[in-house]
């Protein structure tokens, strides 16, 4: 195997952009335009894989009650004097505790962003391969940086 020279070991190889991905799940017909809103909100926010067909029904429905939530948040403030209408706050109420269920179910909370970043992440083989071949070269170009810094002492040695 010939010696690659500095200038080929110092070029280093740019890494293509991934293109953006589009959504892989899509929200369902018969959901209101502020839960879409939210839906796509969400689904654009988190990983391309994070969500699989199955999760449809159930992110609907988180969605759904997250619009009830923006719906029904004017009316808590209440008419000056006046306090809030009790059907308004049980309808904030129920749809928040849904909200709180399903996110721990669909994995949205801070918790499991955590938990994901604990867990290593499997690369695939060309980002093993290339993972590899940059630690072969930061290995080459230290080797060398030694070596001439021990061909320098010996000069100054000499003189």
């Amino acid at each position: 195997m010939p010696r690659k020279s500095r200038a080929e070991l110092e070029v280093v190889t740019p890494l293509r952009p991934r293109p953006p991905t589009p959504p892989t799940i899509s929200p369902p017909a018969g959901l209101s335009a502020p839960a879409k809103a939210i839906f796509n909100e969400i689904v654009g926010c988190c990983d391309v894989d994070h969500f699989r067909r199955s999760d449809v029904r159930l992110l609907a429905v988180y969605c759904s009650a997250a619009a009830m939530v923006e719906r029904c948040e004017p009316h808590l403030a209440g008419d000056g004097d006046k306090p809030p209408d009790k059907e308004w706050i049980s309808a904030w109420k129920e749809a928040s505790r849904t909200m709180s269920n399903l996110a721990m179910r669909l994995r949205l909370g801070p918790q499991s962003r955590r938990e994901k970043a604990l867990k290593p992440k499997q690369l695939d083989w060309s980002t093993h391969f290339r993972l590899e071949r940059e630690a072969e070269q930061r290995a080459v170009l230290e080797q060398q940086f030694a070596e001439e810094g021990d061909e320098e002492e010996g000069e100054e040695g000499n003189t």
